[in-house]
């Protein structure tokens, strides 16, 4: 299975992982999540973002036990763009922005603190800087 990528993404390798161990091609995986064959190669690349239906499509096309899942949820969440997270509770909405701006910028700044404060007690969106 060979992938064209200049730097994959952790949950596109851990795809690309699970898939090589189970001896499915990107063909076949494409096949089975009944997605077309670009769309999949560009979540493995990591130039397509994984949508919690293509996440559930892909764990049964590759037969995903509970650990694998949870590691592949774990993995889209860190690499992925755009963040889907539902708000209807905020204190974990926030510690999901805490752990995500962390991991991808690795500091956090006074005001992206402040406006998560905000987010918990007044449930106030972010505001792009």
């Amino acid at each position: 299975m060979k992938i064209k990528s200049t730097e994959p993404t952790i949950a596109g390798s851990l795809l690309i992982q699970f898939a090589k161990d189970r001896k499915i091609s990107v063909k076949e995986l494409a096949e089975r999540t009944g997605l077309s064959y670009s769309h999949v190669v560009n979540i493995l690349n990591g130039s397509r973002d994984i949508t919690p239906k293509n996440e559930k499509k892909l764990c049964l096309a590759l037969k995903l036990n509970k650990e694998e899942q949870y590691a592949l949820k774990e993995a889209i969440f860190i690499s992925n763009k755009d963040i889907v997270i539902s708000t209807k509770n905020k204190r974990d909405y926030v510690l999901k922005l805490l752990y995500w701006v962390t991991v991808k910028s690795n500091t956090l700044s006074l005001s992206q603190v402040e406006k998560c404060i905000d987010i918990v007690r007044y449930g106030k969106h972010l505001e792009k800087d």
